[in-house]
This record gives C-alpha cells, structure tokens and sequence, in this order.
C-alpha cells in the first residue's frame, strides 16, 4: 500500500496544498476535508505530546488555544493555496475547492480526459515521487526512471518543434547505447560543421568518459 510522507508544520502553503491534492487523487472517493489534515496534525502532536510548545522568541509555554489559532491558520493557508491554482487554472485544473466548507474534491473525467488536468497531474505526481514523498520509496522505482524517460522525449520533441529542425538526445542511458564523444560525433556529422576530438586528442585534466557532459538535447535548424 502507498502512503504520502504527512506535511509538518514548516512546511510551505505549496508543499501543504500539494498533499491535500495527492491525498484526493488516492481517496476511492477522491475527496479530502479540513478534517483530514486536522486528523494528521493529531497524530504529528500525539508523537510529540511529550514535549511542551514552546514560543521560541519568549520561551513561552503556549497554551492551547494559542495552538489551536496556529492550526486554524495552518489549514487556512492551505486551502487559499488551493483556491488560487483553482482561480488561475480555471478548466485545466483537475479538482474542485470548497474554500469555505474547506473541502477539496477531484473532479477529472476519466473518459475524456482535459489535457490540461492530465498535465496538471503528471506534475503533481512526477513532483511527488522525485521530492520522495511516497511510502516506501522504493515502490515507485521504475516509475521515477520511466518520468526521466518521458520528460527526455517531451525535450526532444519541444526543441526540435521549437527550432522547426532536427533534434539529437544526449540523456543518459542512451538508446543507442554508445558512449558520449561516439554520439557527439554522429551529431556533428549531422550538423555539418566542426570535429569532435579523438580520445588520444583529449587535454590532460579533462574527462575522457562522460555519461552527457550535461547536455540534454541538442537541436539545430539547416539553413542551405
């Protein structure tokens, strides 16, 4: 079973907004409530209960409805956070807030998906597995290797339609399998001008294996 990592106290109203999200897109329901964050805030302070709250400007011991304001304040953050991508995002974004009921509802039409919510979610879900908020971390492995894949292919396809040319893929591991200088040479060859150096032509102090010297993609329009 997969389980999102619960947001603490520090966290940023993004970083808040963004678990009440993944938490509607995994309900069978696909509904989250104030209640909800309210039931994980119990459990972050039930591990703590030991400890006093302390105001750390006074060294203060706060009492509990100075706490029970900094958790109102804490949900309300959230769900302004979430109010605003709605406002901003209009159709493409793929729930819908309740801000004054504090209640966040996935509302994405599975049958005919709104390109803008399908891209809206493939972020959130890349953003969530890359940042590891999933339990446990290793269950989604495979799926964080095929995300690279993907976004490999969208910088491809964004370079070479945004020039209106040609495209070569550096990502490591390549797909034809060879090795940096090897494939850089094949670009070349492509694009007409210059030389790659041979391995013997190498300066000493610099790399003579790389996995993509940091380069991505590299795309080109011809000019006859």
């Amino acid at each position: 079973m997969v389980t999102i990592s619960p947001p603490t106290p520090t966290d940023t109203r993004s970083t808040l907004a963004d678990w009440l999200e993944l938490q509607a897109l995994l309900d069978t329901r696909g509904i989250v409530t104030r209640a909800t964050l309210i039931n994980v805030l119990d459990i972050i302070e039930d591990d703590a209960k030991e400890a006093l709250h302390v105001d750390p400007e006074t060294g203060e011991i706060l009492d509990e409805a100075i706490l029970e304001e900094t958790r109102s304040q804490f949900i309300d953050t959230a769900f302004e956070e979430l109010s605003y991508r709605q406002q901003i995002l209009g159709d493409s974004y793929p729930f819908q807030v309740d801000a004054q009921g504090r209640r966040l509802t996935l509302t994405l039409n599975e049958e005919a998906p709104q390109p803008g919510q399908t891209v809206y979610l493939f972020c959130l879900l890349a953003c969530a597995i890359r940042e590891s908020k999933f339990q446990p971390e290793n269950v989604l492995t495979q799926a964080e290797r095929e995300i690279a894949d993907a976004f490999q292919v969208c910088a491809c396809l964004a370079a070479g339609g945004y020039v209106n040319g040609e495209v070569s893929s550096f990502g490591f591991p390549r797909a034809t399998g060879t090795n940096f200088l090897t494939a850089l040479r094949h670009t070349f060859a492509r694009f007409g001008m210059g030389t790659v150096r041979a391995d013997d032509e190498i300066p000493d102090g610099l790399p003579t294996s790389l996995k993509d010297g940091g380069i991505d993609v590299i795309a080109w329009r011809s000019h006859p």
